[in-house]
């Protein structure tokens, strides 16, 4: 049985193909949580708070309660599998680390997780990091946010001409590339998820303008933090290549939403 720790995006998406049970680790307590992990086989450990002013709101959340939960599994079933999901926001590269100083406190509360999991004495721990999730979630994501925006408000508002790139990855591969590490017999200890392709935010906004010629744009010179868009396939092509078109999973998105509004 798999198992996650937290609600949200990719556990739900994950329960609509696989089996699994999702639960709110952070609101149990030790023996029903402990209870909980002796009848799976897989924790993905997706709980994680992405919003606060506080440093230590952060630390707790995204690090003590890493450490919770390994405690347990250290005690009461050692040989489970424990899929952390890690992040790529405290990564200067695909391999390397940004100085703890140029982290945000988010990223440093996610940076401590992953090392106290590499350090963790349980053989089967595997790290994950997504690179940017395409959700299909206008509350999500950014390149969900444009779709939404240029049908039902008309307009978007695009940063520096559109000019930043990302590697989007759609939530539906990303779960399926979960899955697939699930039924490793050894999990890595790190593994980038990506699609291993850049594109810029203008490349879409050029497709909408097709689609809908009369939208309005908006151009805001800002200066944005830079993200991680260039990776390697090497963690993929260990899992097995999943082949997938992001032009037609975007394209398909923008349909959905306009018939949404036409309906």
């Amino acid at each position: 049985m798999i198992l996650f720790t937290g609600s949200g995006a990719i556990a739900n998406t994950f329960a609509k193909y696989y089996d699994c049970e999702i639960i709110s680790a952070r609101s149990m307590d030790d023996d029903t949580l402990a209870n909980k992990i002796k009848v799976a086989d897989v924790i993905i450990h997706n709980a994680a708070l992405i919003n606060s002013n506080d440093l230590s709101e952060f630390v707790d959340a995204n690090f003590i309660l890493t450490k919770r939960i390994l405690e347990i599994i250290s005690t009461i079933k050692p040989k489970i599998k424990f899929i952390n999901l890690s992040s790529m926001s405290f990564l200067k590269d695909e391999n390397q680390y940004l100085n703890s100083k140029e982290m945000s406190n988010y990223a440093f509360s996610k940076y401590l997780n992953e090392l106290f999991c590499l350090k963790y004495p349980i053989e089967n721990i595997s790290n994950v990091r997504f690179s940017t999730i395409f959700y299909g979630d206008f509350r999500r994501d950014g390149l969900s946010k444009i779709v939404y925006d240029c049908f039902f408000e008309k307009k978007i508002t695009i940063y520096n001409n559109g000019e930043a790139i990302r590697d989007f990855i759609p939530i539906e591969i990303a779960v399926q590339y979960l899955y697939k590490l699930t039924n490793l017999k050894t999990l890595p200890k790190i593994i980038n998820i990506v699609s291993g392709r850049e594109t810029s935010f203008k490349y879409f906004v050029n497709k909408l303008v097709e689609l809908n010629p009369e939208i309005e744009i908006f151009n805001i010179e800002i200066e944005t933090p830079k993200i991680l868009s260039e990776f390697s396939k090497s963690g993929i092509a260990e899992l097995g290549e999943i082949d997938f078109n992001i032009d037609e999973l975007f394209e398909k998105y923008a349909l959905e939403i306009n018939e949404n509004i036409n309906i």
